[in-house]
C-alpha cells in the first residue's frame, strides 16, 4: 500500500505527461472537434500522445484504487 506521500509524488511527477502545450488549448478552443480527431490520428501514427493516455491510466487506477489520498491530492 502507498503512503500519502508516495501517491503524491507519482501524481505530480505525471502531471507533466497531461498537461496540454499552449498551442493545444488554442486548437482546442479553435475547434475541438479538429483537434480531438488531430491528436487521434496522430496518436495512431506516431504514438505522440502514448505517454498522455499511460499517464491518464494511471491516475485513474489510483483514482480507483486510492479515492482517499487521490481525492486528498485534488
Amino acid at each position: 500500500m502507498f503512503s500519502k506521500p508516495q501517491v503524491d509524488q507519482i501524481l505530480m511527477s505525471l502531471l507533466k505527461y497531461m498537461q496540454y502545450t499552449d498551442e493545444e488549448v488554442e486548437q482546442w478552443g479553435e475547434d475541438s472537434l479538429k483537434f480531438y480527431i488531430q491528436m487521434k490520428y496522430e496518436s495512431n501514427v506516431t504514438k505522440g500522445n502514448y505517454i498522455r493516455e499511460k499517464a491518464l491510466r494511471v491516475v485513474a487506477g489510483i483514482d480507483l484504487r486510492l479515492n482517499p489520498l487521490f481525492n486528498s491530492f485534488c
